[in-house]
């Protein structure tokens, strides 16, 4: 138990440097990317490399003082000292990425990333299938493969460091942190906001909820990552290029079809998941993780809520107001700590997957109100409701399977989706246009 929590504690503790340490940046040079008006792309890389290098070196050196302060006081894990390792070179392939998600190669972006998040765990796994390692020589296993992976990765990136514009920009660089560091605020406050609950739940509750509610709320984690990761890595840099290129009009309406087939997919995922989440939680934890299926829609909505804050916050990005944006996330994380205190000590756990709906919906009011100022988008009130309706019809089937077992759940699933795309198609011309040409253009 006293190894777990010590991991517990060094991937929190990565979390906040790595934030901190990137200082924004990777989004900074997607922004800077989208307008290269008075230098080029090379040069504007190479100085966003120079940038993080510093914010990182700047950032790892603090750490590892703090850790010496500390070490007089409290005992230290030797593999507390090596997480610097991790956070350099997370940080420079970090940026290396968002070059290539700049120039919207998200399928390169996705491999990689994947390659090297499952790459860590099989390293990991490894070494548990042959032995039992301690917390200190599976940090290492981590900090050797990703080490050499990200090397390997960023190879022929590097390569190109002998043909960039080598040319030390100060304005250049006062334009990357100005923009990145007040995303440092949201990240920081997304990371209390996504992982802060579960030690209020720990000090108020105990432990048996605290794995409850964490293994209801990965669930809904997961299945609104699928949605909102590919949708958060394409949409900053294609609004970013049509702002510049065809003017406000063209991007709001463009912003405000995504925000509409986003709920179109998310809200059939939110009604699946109040009817299945018990079964779903038997199959991927155990049957003793059921009464956690109390939690997942509620945490699932706000989720939902809060994958839509990167398409209504365009304003704020475009008009380069990011330190607005820092300042909400902080009110929204303040406002979740707050609210925790009460729900837990009323409600149990159930009561912190209400507080995360509330703060996210309070992150998503708060933006939507400042963003709307510079780029209105308009919200699909009419459609929601439509779509709601649709995936209430397509799951009543559902109930018809009394089995819990999974041939009735990928029945149903199939029957749910054929029901719902149906009657979202059957009503939506431009979407079934659209499929017709797609399908059928090689007919016509």
């Amino acid at each position: 138990m006293h190894d777990y929590g010590l991991l517990a504690l060094a991937n929190t503790a990565l979390l906040f440097l790595y934030a901190i340490g990137k200082s924004g940046i990777p989004n900074s040079l997607i922004t800077q990317l989208s307008e290269k008006a008075h230098t080029t792309t090379n040069n504007i890389y190479f100085n966003a490399l120079l940038t993080v290098s510093g914010t990182t070196l700047l950032t790892c050196c603090t750490y590892l003082l703090f850790l010496f302060i500390i070490k007089h006081f409290f005992s230290v894990p030797v593999f507390f000292y090596f997480l610097p390792i991790l956070v350099i070179f997370r940080n420079f392939f970090a940026v290396s990425l968002s070059r290539l998600q700049a120039r919207e190669k998200i399928t390169q972006y996705n491999i990689l990333s994947a390659s090297l998040e499952t790459g860590s765990t099989i390293t990991v796994l490894f070494f548990l299938f042959l032995s039992v390692p301690t917390v200190d020589e599976i940090f290492k296993a981590k900090i050797v493969f990703e080490s050499i992976f990200i090397i390997l990765a960023l190879y022929f990136p590097l390569r190109l460091l002998d043909k960039l514009d080598r040319i030390i920009s100060k304005e250049l660089i006062k334009k990357l942190l100005s923009f990145g560091i007040p995303l440092v605020w949201l990240e920081i406050s997304m990371i209390i906001m996504t992982f802060g609950d579960r030690y209020q739940i720990g000090y108020l509750n105990d432990a048996k909820s605290v794995g409850l509610y964490t293994a209801g709320y990965n669930l809904a984690q997961y299945m609104q990552q699928i949605i909102t990761q590919p949708l958060s890595l394409a949409i900053y840099p294609i609004y970013n290029k049509l702002f510049t290129e065809k003017g406000e009009t063209e991007t709001g309406l463009f912003l405000d079809t995504v925000l509409r087939y986003y709920f179109a997919v998310t809200i059939p995922l939110l009604i699946f998941l109040t009817v299945h989440a018990k079964i779903l939680l038997s199959f991927l934890a155990s049957e003793k993780y059921q009464a956690a299926a109390t939690v997942v829609p509620i945490v699932f909505l706000g989720n939902l809520i809060n994958g839509a804050v990167p398409i209504i916050s365009a304003g704020l990005y475009l008009s380069r107001n990011t330190k607005i944006l820092g300042k909400i996330t902080v009110y929204a994380a303040i406002s979740n700590i707050i609210l925790n205190w009460y729900f837990i000590s009323v409600f149990g756990y159930v009561g912190a997957a209400f507080t995360t709906l509330l703060s996210f919906m309070f992150l998503f009011l708060l933006v939507k109100h400042n963003a709307d100022r510079l780029l209105k988008i308009k919200f699909p009130v009419t459609s929601c409701f439509l779509y709601l309706s649709f995936a209430i019809c397509a799951v009543l089937p559902s109930f018809l399977f009394t089995e819990t077992k999974l041939l009735p759940l990928i029945l149903s699933s199939i029957i749910f989706i054929l029901i719902y795309s149906s009657l979202t198609i059957a009503t939506d011309r431009k979407l079934s246009g659209y499929l017709k040409n797609y399908f059928f253009r090689d007919k016509l």
